[in-house]
């Protein structure tokens, strides 16, 4: 189970990574914190599924997870950012 809500959450985090840094690769190089962070919170609000997941994101490593599934969902996760 906890390999299926790796695999949906992994999917999820790229689809709104790869939105997010598209709208943000439109800013200028000397853009406000603002327009970083409106930026930042329409790309979440896009992203409701996502959102509901990321609470249990950490429970979900913590208790289900093996050094295997941990070492490749945070490989994933360093490589996407």
């Amino acid at each position: 189970m906890n390999s299926a809500f790796l695999n949906i959450f992994s999917e999820l985090f790229e689809n709104w990574f790869i939105e997010c840094n598209k709208r943000l690769s439109e800013l200028e190089p000397n853009a406000e914190a603002k327009d970083f962070a409106d930026i930042w919170v329409q790309t979440m609000a896009m992203q409701p599924k996502f959102l509901d997941l990321i609470p249990l994101l950490f429970v979900s490593l913590e208790s289900n997870s093996s050094y295997e599934q941990l070492l490749t969902f945070k490989r994933f996760s360093k490589d996407l950012l």
